[in-house]
């Protein structure tokens, strides 16, 4: 599935493809310029490896991953703010 999901912080996110095979893009739009963590987890919530971690401005953003490093399974991506308003 393509679904778009946003939180009650105006933090949206997409993955394209998915499932993901070799490699994906994670489109998100921040409506606050905040610092953020982006990371690929299990399903059990441990962290795998993180995509970005800093500051970024309110607007549209996305990160290429190459997925061949990491082993075959179901992950999750997780957005951790620092916006508070």
């Amino acid at each position: 599935a393509n679904d778009q999901k946003q939180t009650a912080l105006g933090i949206s996110a997409q993955v394209y493809p998915n499932p993901v095979q070799e490699a994906c893009t994670l489109h998100y739009t921040l409506i606050h310029a905040e610092m953020i963590t982006i990371e690929l987890v299990n399903t059990d919530g441990s962290s795998r490896l993180v995509l970005w971690q800093g500051y970024q401005k309110a607007g549209d953003h996305q990160i290429h991953f190459a997925a061949g490093n990491v082993p075959n399974g179901v992950y999750l991506c997780r957005i951790i703010s620092t916006y508070q308003s």
